[in-house]
C-alpha cells in the first residue's frame, strides 16, 4: 500500500472544513486517511515538507494545445503532460487542432489512451466542425460518449454562426460546453498585434478589439436562443467582458477565461520585436489588461488558463509579421502569477480560478482535502527560490519569455489517487 506524508501544509480550499489551516495529511492507497496537525509516519511512506508548504484541490487547464498527433515536434502528449505535472496541474483539456483534427470518436479515444498510468488526467475536446468543411458538424454524441467534455475548434475561431448554433444545441442533451475563441476573422486576420498606438509605432497590422467584442456579442445571442452552456477560452478586452458580466445575470451556463499573460503584460511589450510575445488574442492596452486583473477580482472572469500553444523555434526565430502565434505556459503559470500578482489575487482565488470553477465547467467531480476521500492535490512551497531554464523546462517548445526568470514560489508535487509526481529543483 503506497503511503503519503504531507507535513505542516496549509491547506487552500474553500470548500474544505480545514482551510487555510496548517495540518498534516496521510495519504494511503489514493485515499486521504488522516487530517491531523501532527501524523506520524508510517515506515516505508513518502514524506512530502517545505520551508512554507501549501496544499489545494489539484488544478485544471480548461484548454492546452499538445500538438499530438500531427505537430509532436512542437510537443506531444507525453511532454505536455510532464510540463502540466511541474506546474500543478492534474488535469488538461485537450485541444482538437491536431492532423488529424479530434473530430471523431477515434481520436478521443487516443488521447484517453496516452493518459494510463499518468499523475494527470487528460480531458479531450472535441472539435465542433470537419477540418475539410468548417460548415459540417462533427460526431458530438459520438465523441461524448468516447470521453469528450467539451467541443470546441481550438484557437480557430467558428466563422460559421449555423455551425456555432447547431454545436450549442447538440451538447445540451448531453450537459456538455462549448468552449468558443472569440475572433471575428473578417476584422482581424491579417493583424499582427493589438491594433492602437503600438501597432502604428511598429508599422504592423492591428487586430481591434472590436473583432473580439463583435464575436463575443454573436456567440452570447446565439446562447439566449439555444439556453446552452457556453465558455470563452481566452478573453482580452475590457468591453468583452463587460459584455459578459450583464449576460451572466440571465445565463448560468456562461463562463470565461483568462491567461497570466494578458494579466501581467500590455502590447507595449511587443515594442521589443520578441515574437514570444505574439500571442493570440494578442496583448492588449494597460486599460485592457487593468480590467482582467479587475474582473479577477469581482469574480467576474471563472478561470484561469495558460492557453498552452506550443511553437517550434523555426516558426518563432522569424521577422516579427512572420511567426507565429503562441507561448508556453503551464509550468509558469503559477510561478509567474504569485511573483507579479500577489498583492491583487490571493491564493483562495487563486484556487477558485485554478481548481474549483474548471471542474464546474467541465461538469467534473468535486474534489475536496477531507478525511474519507480520493486524493486530488497540488503542493506548492513558497519559499522554493529556483530558476526557470532550459535544463528546467519540461514542455518540448522554447517560446516563453520567462527563460532565465526567477521565482520563489515552486511546484512541490501532484498528487491523483494513487499516483505521485515530484518535482526536483
Amino acid at each position: 500500500m503506497k503511503k503519503i506524508v504531507i507535513k505542516n501544509a496549509k491547506i487552500v480550499d474553500p470548500q474544505s472544513p480545514f482551510h487555510l489551516k496548517k495540518i498534516s495529511l496521510l495519504i494511503e492507497n489514493g485515499n486521504i486517511s488522516q487530517v491531523a496537525k501532527s501524523i506520524k509516519a508510517p515506515k516505508s511512506s513518502k514524506i512530502i515538507e517545505g520551508k512554507d508548504l501549501h496544499v489545494s484541490p489539484g488544478w485544471i487547464d480548461l484548454h492546452a494545445d499538445f500538438c499530438d498527433p500531427g505537430f509532436e515536434h512542437k510537443e506531444d502528449l507525453q511532454s505536455g503532460m510532464l510540463a502540466a505535472a511541474s506546474g500543478g496541474f492534474t488535469g488538461i483539456g485537450v485541444l482538437p487542432n491536431t492532423n488529424p483534427a479530434a473530430v471523431s470518436k477515434t481520436q478521443i479515444e487516443y488521447i484517453l489512451n496516452q493518459q494510463r498510468d499518468n499523475v494527470v488526467d487528460l480531458i479531450p475536446i472535441g472539435a465542433i466542425s470537419e477540418t475539410e468543411d468548417a460548415t459540417l458538424p462533427t460526431e458530438i454524441y459520438d465523441m461524448h460518449k468516447a470521453g469528450a467534455r467539451a467541443f470546441s475548434n481550438g484557437w480557430k475561431a467558428v466563422e460559421n454562426t449555423g455551425v456555432m448554433k447547431r454545436a450549442l444545441q447538440y451538447v445540451l442533451p448531453i450537459n456538455a460546453v462549448i468552449f468558443s475563441f472569440p475572433e471575428d476573422l473578417s476584422l482581424s486576420a491579417s493583424g499582427q498585434i493589438n491594433e492602437g498606438k503600438v501597432s502604428t509605432l511598429m508599422g504592423m497590422v492591428g487586430k481591434p478589439a472590436l473583432s473580439e467584442e463583435i464575436a463575443v456579442q454573436r456567440d452570447l445571442r446565439l446562447l439566449n436562443y439555444t439556453n446552452s452552456k457556453l465558455h470563452f477560452m481566452q478573453l482580452s478586452t475590457a468591453n468583452a467582458l463587460k459584455q459578459i458580466v450583464a449576460e451572466k445575470r440571465k445565463q448560468k451556463g456562461l463562463t470565461v477565461a483568462v491567461s497570466p499573460w494578458h494579466l501581467l503584460y500590455n502590447d507595449e511589450a511587443c515594442l521589443s520585436y520578441d515574437t514570444n510575445y505574439k500571442i493570440n488574442p494578442p496583448l492588449r492596452s494597460e486599460n485592457d489588461r487593468k480590467a482582467l486583473i479587475k474582473g479577477i477580482q469581482n469574480g467576474q472572469i471563472d478561470a484561469l488558463s495558460a492557453f498552452h500553444r506550443p511553437q517550434h523555434q523555426d516558426d518563432k526565430r522569424l521577422e516579427f509579421s512572420f511567426a507565429d502565434f503562441g507561448m508556453i505556459g503551464l509550468q509558469t503559470l503559477f510561478p509567474v502569477l504569485k511573483k507579479h500578482l500577489s498583492n491583487e489575487i490571493d491564493n483562495t482565488k487563486f484556487v477558485e480560478l485554478l481548481a474549483i470553477n474548471p471542474r464546474k465547467i467541465l461538469n467534473q467531480e468535486e474534489v475536496s482535502i477531507q478525511k474519507n476521500t480520493t486524493a486530488n492535490l497540488t503542493v506548492w512551497d513558497e519559499k522554493l527560490s529556483w530558476i526557470y531554464e532550459k535544463k528546467s523546462k519540461k514542455s518540448k517548445a522554447e517560446n516563453t519569455v520567462l527563460l532565465g526568470e526567477k521565482f520563489d514560489t515552486g511546484i512541490v508535487a501532484v498528487i491523483n489517487g494513487d499516483k505521485l509526481r515530484l518535482n526536483n529543483y
